[in-house]
């Protein structure tokens, strides 16, 4: 988690994964910008919005 950022693609196969992501993100980073030029996928409407709501909810 700590070379996310030199991650070049992220791919969610459901919200919960997501959720998983960021609780441990967020303790590690203060700023979803930390995340740098990755990339993220997600299969599913659902999951794409949980990616959405997970990166807009902390980038300040």
């Amino acid at each position: 988690m700590q070379d996310v950022h030199s991650y070049e693609w992220i791919v969610f196969t459901n919200a919960n994964g997501v959720d998983a992501f960021f609780e441990i993100f967020y303790k590690l980073y203060d700023d979803a910008r930390e995340i740098g030029g990755t990339k993220f996928g997600a299969v599913g409407a659902v999951t794409a919005q949980r990616i959405k709501e997970g990166i807009s909810t902390w980038t300040s």
